[in-house]
């Protein structure tokens, strides 16, 4: 789980950048616990409900998970008292891989959320 961070050029030569009144995302103001599941061979699938998501299918691949939170940080979700998603702001911070499943539902809440800012 990392936010990464791209460099805004207010250079209006700078072509890489459409919004140079954009800023980026800054990092969400969590603590991370950086293989807290372990190597490789500590990867594992189990279900858990999110917030306003029951019963989502998460995939674990050396995982981190959140060890704490600042406000106003929400917690969308926990496994095992750990923390593994979170939203801040128009971001969404996950421990696990939903692209690895055929559930899309976590994608459709962060497409909604940010469709509902612009």
């Amino acid at each position: 789980m990392f936010i990464i961070r791209y460099q805004c050029r207010s250079d209006p030569s700078f072509r890489g950048n459409r919004h140079r009144r954009t800023r980026p995302p800054g990092p969400l103001p969590v603590t991370v616990k950086r293989n807290a599941y372990g190597r490789q061979l500590g990867s594992f699938c189990t279900t858990a409900d999110l917030t306003e998501i029951p019963a989502f299918p998460m995939v674990f691949i050396r995982a981190p998970y959140i060890a704490s939170v600042k406000e106003p940080v929400k917690v969308l979700g926990t496994v095992d008292d750990h923390i593994v998603a979170v939203q801040y702001k128009h971001q969404i911070g996950l421990s696990f891989h939903p692209e690895l499943t055929g559930d899309t539902r976590i994608h459709k809440y962060f497409v909604d959320m940010v469709r509902n800012v612009i």
